[in-house]
């Protein structure tokens, strides 16, 4: 063997393996010092991603707690801006979306209120009913409130000057308005009439639209619409039945400055025609009826038209006719027959193919000429609010009498006249 081998079996002193705890015994010194710096890097690193989602939480936490938060606590009374954070947070959201509603009056059918739950109407302006509808007044009223409302004129119903509805954001009630002063308010006012020409001193241009066997429920209510929005006031006479069954459209007649008068109660000229005592008995009998539908005979003016007219051949002759006129005028009945018409009651006495309105047109126009021609009588044209073709044209025949030089009166204002004047 070489001498500097080692020899089989033999451990060289340079070659020996310590055990683990040896050396960790030797290095003691360096872990004590290492493994605190290890362990602080180990801890601190996820902290401080620990501490940004702990900041996070809290602030967002705090904002949660101040939205719920609805009593101010002590520490927040004595910090001014605090407590006006805490205000405008637990302020109420109110309706911003504008809606229109029709005021209360005789030319609107129903008003409908949009009611709302007393703590909903927190933080809006309460403006009572207006006491009229007349449109300087409600500027007035609205102006106590710091509101200065939009207005819109249009051709309406109403009277001039008349405000028929209100547009604004919030509720209402039976007895106020709550208003969210925030957002616009719209009046909307009847506009001026078409202008007419002035009657003449003799009365000849002046033209009696009347109206027979109403009232109806839709279309008496639409014919009014049409002449107020035209300013011209007509004479109705209505029938009992009629008046029963439409008390409402009855009553509107009037409400509304027309002027009504008796037109029977059937209708039926077997009943009516029997003999005066069968008229008169009509006659007491619409009486009652008009005053259950709230109509006093004031407003009546005691006006009467016969059913057919007062030569209708039902009556039985001039004597008879003269005997009922009597009875009449001793209850203080003035009679009014006509002399223009439109056919509407007899539309199929119209010629085979001929179009309805051209029909309506054409005879009002002839008769009109004729009329106007012959003088020395009132112009009174008969027509019926139960054919809605009528109603369909007086747009059309309102222009065209106005365009003509006429304008307009009602019955109760001239002398009783009859096809025998």
């Amino acid at each position: 063997m070489h001498e500097g081998c080692p020899r089989r079996g033999v451990i060289s002193p340079g070659s020996v393996r310590k055990p683990w705890y040896i050396i960790l015994k030797e290095y003691r010194k360096f872990y004590l010092f290492i493994l605190p710096l290890l362990l602080a890097v180990l801890f601190l690193l996820p902290s401080c991603a620990v501490r940004e989602e702990w900041e996070l939480f809290r602030t967002e936490f705090a904002g949660i707690r101040e939205f719920f938060t609805l009593i101010p606590t002590a520490s927040d009374q004595s910090s001014p801006g605090v407590t006006a954070e805490k205000d405008r947070a637990a302020a109420p959201i109110l309706k911003t979306a504008r809606h229109r509603e029709n005021l209360p009056s005789v030319y609107v059918p129903e008003v409908v209120y949009t009611d709302a739950a007393e703590e909903y109407k927190i933080g809006y302006t309460l403006v009572p009913h207006f006491s009229s509808n007349d449109a300087e007044a409600i500027r007035a009223a609205l102006a106590m409130y710091g509101i200065e409302p939009q207005i819109v004129t249009r051709r309406n119903p109403a009277p001039e000057n008349h405000v028929y509805a209100i547009e604004y954001a919030g509720f209402s009630d039976d007895k106020a308005y709550y208003v969210n002063t925030a957002c616009p308010v719209t009046l909307y006012v009847s506009a001026e009439k078409p202008v007419r020409p002035a009657a003449q001193e003799d009365g000849s241009n002046v033209v009696y639209l009347t109206y027979d066997d109403g009232p109806t429920y839709a279309e008496t209510i639409r014919l009014l619409d049409v002449l107020d929005t035209y300013g011209v006031k007509a004479t109705f006479f209505i029938t009992g039945e009629a008046a029963e069954k439409y008390p409402a459209s009855a009553k509107a007649i009037v409400d509304r400055g027309h002027q009504i008068g008796c037109h029977s109660v059937t209708h039926i000229y077997d009943k009516i025609y029997t003999d005066t005592a069968a008229l008169e008995e009509e006659l007491l009998w619409w009486e009652e009826i008009i005053a259950s539908a709230g109509i006093t005979l004031d407003d009546a003016h005691k006006l009467f038209r016969y059913p057919g007219g007062s030569n209708n051949a039902a009556i039985g002759g001039t004597e008879k006719s003269l005997e009922m006129t009597e009875m009449l005028t001793s209850h203080a009945y003035r009679v009014y027959d006509w002399n223009v018409v439109t056919n509407d009651a007899v539309l199929y006495t119209a010629p085979y193919g001929t179009d309805t309105y051209d029909y309506i047109r054409d005879t009002f126009l002839s008769t009109l000429e004729d009329r106007a021609a012959a003088g020395g009588a009132p112009i009174i044209i008969l027509m019926h609010e139960t054919v809605p073709e009528t109603i369909d044209l007086m747009p059309w025949m309102i222009e065209t009498l106005i365009g003509r030089g006429y304008t307009f009166g009602t019955l109760d204002t001239i002398r009783p006249w009859m096809f025998g004047n």
